[in-house]
């Protein structure tokens, strides 16, 4: 009879709401959805999110 290996399975620490999870993937889906990623729906995806510029120091990277 084999026993079966001991699990090395650990708990992470919660460190964001699943509601602010939820709202993050919403804002970032309707990059695709509405905004400027539209061309990656050709892909047919619905699982799909993005972002939209970045800054530094206030000004355009």
């Amino acid at each position: 009879e084999q026993k079966e290996p001991e699990s090395d399975y650990r708990q992470a620490q919660r460190i964001l709401k699943s509601s602010s999870a939820y709202d993050m993937a919403n804002i970032l889906r309707d990059v695709i959805q509405h905004g400027t990623g539209r061309a990656a729906l050709k892909i047919g995806r619905g699982d799909i999110g993005g972002k939209t510029g970045t800054t530094n120091d206030a000004k355009d990277a």
